[in-house]
């Protein structure tokens, strides 16, 4: 058998060389694939909000019925599209962002408020969300409550007063839940006499404002005026501060004498 030449050898091993870099050229046209994070990071900046930070994953989990239970996700879901039943059973993780040129921003300036976007996704896609303004100039104090992602209200996503949809709510997910928009006084009353032993679950009839970021803060409205403010570190441990605030915005320490100037 003829032996090749060195010219032959050179030149096969030439356009080996030759078709690595062509292999090579042609895998960094491949698009890489987006991670989740990516995705919703995409989805805020179409909807035309600019990322001023990442806060990287707030919330995973499996969504079951039970989980409805929470006033937390009843809150949430009263602002999104769909049904949360559509998502029994999905693994649902959460992304924040802090961002800048939302409508919120349009009513909290941003020289005291930033505003925080949540991006639901599930199975790699975007299926809503939610969006709160925190203010900057006040410690642990937040304005506003649960927004969808580009900032409506319950009512201009549902098209029902709030009482309305918590009868849909509790005829969809659950006749045993009831909850009261507002403290009857005779219940605040009642409140006061145990404050200092009252724990979170003492409040579980009653809607509040989530306006806690990094710790949890509830804001539930008393019957005629003012606010009740329950805040602490962790649903499992009794509350670290319970006060009180009235019309004027001034903050009184829950307790029977500090509720009878209120109630003046």
């Amino acid at each position: 058998m003829k032996k090749p030449t060195t010219y032959a050898v050179v030149s096969f091993v030439l356009g080996l060389v030759l078709l690595a870099m062509a292999g090579c050229s042609n895998n960094q046209n491949i698009p890489r694939e987006q991670t989740d994070e990516q995705t919703a990071a995409g989805y805020i900046e179409a909807l035309g909000y600019t990322i001023v930070a990442s806060e990287g994953v707030s919330s995973r989990y499996t969504l079951e019925p039970q989980r409805l239970e929470s006033l937390d996700d009843m809150q949430l879901w009263a602002v999104q599209e769909q049904e949360a039943s559509t998502y029994f059973g999905k693994e649902i993780t959460t992304y924040q962002f802090i961002v800048e040129n939302h409508p919120l921003a349009q009513e909290y300036p941003a020289d005291e408020y930033k505003v925080f976007a949540n991006v639901m996704v599930v199975d790699h896609e975007v299926i809503g969300g939610s969006s709160a303004p925190l203010s900057t100039t006040k410690n642990l104090v937040v304005a506003g409550g649960e927004y969808s992602i580009e900032g409506k209200t319950l009512e201009e996503i549902k098209g029902l007063e709030y009482s309305q949809w918590l009868e849909h709510w509790k005829e969809t997910y659950g006749p045993e839940i009831s909850v009261s928009t507002y403290i009857p006084i005779n219940e605040i009353k009642s409140l006061s006499e145990k404050a200092a032993s009252l724990h979170w679950n003492d409040f579980d009839q009653y809607a509040f404002e989530d306006i806690g970021s990094g710790v949890y803060i509830r804001k539930y409205e008393i019957e005629g005026e003012g606010q009740l403010v329950v805040q602490g570190k962790s649903l499992e441990n009794p509350p670290e501060q319970i006060t009180m605030v009235d019309a004027e915005g001034k903050e009184r320490v829950f307790n029977p004498e500090s509720l009878s100037e209120l109630l003046k």
